[in-house]
Formats: structure tokens, C-alpha cells, sequence
């Protein structure tokens, strides 16, 4: 990955430069993190919900949201 910083007249970066092919791989990873961020976190909510330490949603509930 070639990246380029911006700074100031202080020397301070304040900004980076990168290709835009960087930048999509960049935001296709930050999407795959969050989409097994979430997973993680409802098979945790489903794990404690088994264990009854959380309270399993209403089926109407699910649909209406």
C-alpha cells in the first residue's frame, strides 16, 4: 500500500493520500469487521438467552422491527 501524509505549515499530518483500489480494500475489510462483529454479538445475546440471563424477544417484536 503506497500512503502519502498531508501536513502542515508546522510539519503536524493532518491528512493521508492513498489510491483509491486501497481505499475500497480498505472499507470491503471494515464492512467484513462489522458484519462479524455483529454476528458475534448475537450469538453472545442468543448464548445468554439460553442461559436465561437475557429475556428471548417476542415474535411480534422481531417483525415489527
Amino acid at each position: 500500500m503506497n500512503v502519502q501524509f498531508l501536513s502542515n505549515e508546522k510539519g503536524k499530518k493532518t491528512g493521508v493520500l492513498l489510491t483509491m483500489e486501497d481505499w475500497k480494500e480498505i472499507q470491503k475489510k471494515l464492512e467484513r469487521e462489522k458484519m462479524f462483529a455483529s454476528l458475534s454479538k448475537s450469538v453472545e445475546e442468543m448464548k445468554l438467552m439460553r442461559e436465561g440471563k437475557l429475556p428471548s424477544p417476542d415474535i411480534n417484536g422481531l417483525f415489527n422491527d
